[in-house]
């Protein structure tokens, strides 16, 4: 294998984060309508709730709004749209809720952990650059029992480094003067993009079978199964 260092996103990439982002959520706003003795199904406020995310998602994205705003705002909007009562510090611990119960929910895609043990025992350099908090991202690497082939000094989150992607510039923090990277991630414009000017390799694990121009792919491999790129890997 060409390849000294193969680096992954976390989210969506080693483990299916909309799952886990679903679950968590239904537990959290389960606990929460108890608390407003309303007759709203989890099930509903979470549909609500989705939509309102996706919404104002470029409004955090683009960087008009904090994260703290984006999600305090999606909260809020959601419990009006049934009448409950909602402040931003309801919203707030909500959110804190979520990300103390994020990792219990998450689970590795089907493959992950046979590829991983294939690649650290050819003596594969493994690490992982993620965007995130420091403590929710380590408490779902943790969960996620990652650590047996991923070592500490190779986990750059974006909190801890004081760069977020898509900045080029975590990549190149990452990138050693010696050695062939390789970089797997799910989105295009946060994590191919940039991983390929700072002058990685790149996979695009599409795992959300999103639409992309393929004028801009060029030779960048696609796959959406771990059984896809491990045959990627191998050739």
């Amino acid at each position: 294998m060409k390849w000294t260092h193969i680096y992954f996103d976390l989210d969506n990439t080693l483990y299916d984060h909309e799952m886990a982002f679903k679950k968590t959520i239904l537990h959290c706003a389960e606990k929460m309508l108890l608390n407003k003795n309303k007759s709203v199904s989890v099930e509903q406020w979470f549909n609500v709730f989705k939509s309102n995310c996706d919404q104002y998602w470029n409004a955090y994205e683009e960087g008009r709004w904090s994260r703290e705003r984006y999600q305090v705002k999606r909260f809020c909007k959601t419990n009006d749209y049934f009448n409950l009562t909602c402040s931003e510090e309801e919203a707030l611990e909500f959110q804190r809720e979520y990300q103390s119960k994020v990792a219990s929910f998450a689970e590795l895609y089907d493959g992950v952990s046979s590829i991983l043990s294939t690649l650290r025992g050819s003596g594969i350099e493994l690490g992982i650059i993620t965007n995130g908090g420091q403590e929710t991202q380590l408490a779902k690497i943790k969960a996620l029992q990652l650590l047996q082939w991923i070592p500490h000094e190779n986990i750059y989150i974006s909190e801890t480094v004081g760069i977020e992607k898509p900045d080029v510039d975590i990549f190149q923090y990452v990138l050693g003067s010696t050695g062939h990277y390789l970089y797997i991630g799910d989105t295009w414009d946060h994590d191919i993009k940039p991983a390929i000017e700072a002058g990685f390799d790149a996979i695009y694990f599409n795992s959300r079978n999103e639409a992309v121009d393929h004028s801009i792919r060029k030779n960048i491999p696609e796959i959406m199964t771990y059984e896809e790129l491990k045959k990627v890997l191998i050739n």
